[in-house]
């Protein structure tokens, strides 16, 4: 039987680096590959938001200024389609990073299914 050993995290308590420093969704996201000393640089950009359920963070459509990343709860990825129904493309998790588009609009709409809290940052 092979045991995998992981290497703990271990992260010294900077104020100015909160809510970096302490977020659940660090190691499961692609911050995890951002070193201690950069954290603070990365909180001072981040806005972090809360949704309940039902509200919408991306538009599909409105102009691509944004990116995500869901710290907690889950989201509803969607099309909206032209008579005017929905069709559900996934969903996102914590740690999962939402937005980085390729063109000037985003290319789907997400909406929170139950609580979400995200680390909104500047495109």
């Amino acid at each position: 039987m092979i045991t995998e050993q992981r290497r703990p995290i271990t992260v010294e308590h900077r104020p100015g680096a909160e809510p970096c420093a302490h977020c659940e969704a660090r190691p499961l996201s692609v911050c995890a590959a951002i070193g201690d000393d950069d954290l603070e640089r990365l909180a001072r950009v981040a806005v972090v938001q809360s949704y309940d359920a039902g509200q919408s963070f991306i538009e599909e459509g409105d102009p691509a200024e944004h990116f995500f990343n869901i710290t907690g709860g889950t989201a509803r990825l969607y099309k909206l389609l032209p008579d005017g129904r929905r069709q559900i493309t996934g969903f996102s998790h914590q740690g999962n990073f939402l937005g980085l588009a390729v063109s000037q609009a985003y290319g789907f709409s997400a909406a929170a299914l139950e609580p979400v809290r995200l680390c909104r940052f500047c495109r």
